[in-house]
């Protein structure tokens, strides 16, 4: 290698709210490259749904709100309960997020049932509406 040039290292394996990611780090520059985050498949409705934004003066297309809040609360487990980053998301964009939506995608989910509890006691997101029984 020429001068001061680095080689680029590889790192594979499972990151927090990431099923399978490839990580490689390039001097100064880590590139994260998550192909299968957890609860959502990669596919053409998840590329659809997100939104292109200029990042670091690039157009990219990144992942729509409610589909990185349904991956974090899915990847939260006895081992990583930690509901801080996603609690910070859920206050600041509130609004925004179509909570419905994460509900849905997120139904399976112990921890996820536990974080609706807490963001609806702090009026962060809506209660859920039960529908109407027939009497």
């Amino acid at each position: 290698m020429a001068g001061d040039e680095q080689p680029m290292i590889h790192v594979s394996g499972d990151v927090t709210g990431i099923q399978r990611s490839q990580l490689a780090v390039n001097g100064d520059t880590l590139v994260d490259l998550i192909y299968c985050p957890k609860g959502l498949p990669v596919d053409d409705a998840l590329i659809a749904r997100g939104e292109e934004l200029s990042v670091l003066g690039m157009d990219i297309r990144v992942m729509a709100l409610e589909d990185v809040m349904a991956t974090k609360l899915m990847a939260l487990s006895e081992q990583e309960p930690d509901f801080r980053a996603v609690l910070e998301i859920a206050r600041s964009l509130r609004e925004q997020i179509d909570w419905a939506y994460v509900r849905r995608r997120t139904e399976t989910s112990a921890f996820a049932a536990a974080f609706f509890t807490l963001v609806e006691s702090l009026d962060i997101a809506p209660r859920e509406v039960e529908p109407a029984v027939a009497v």
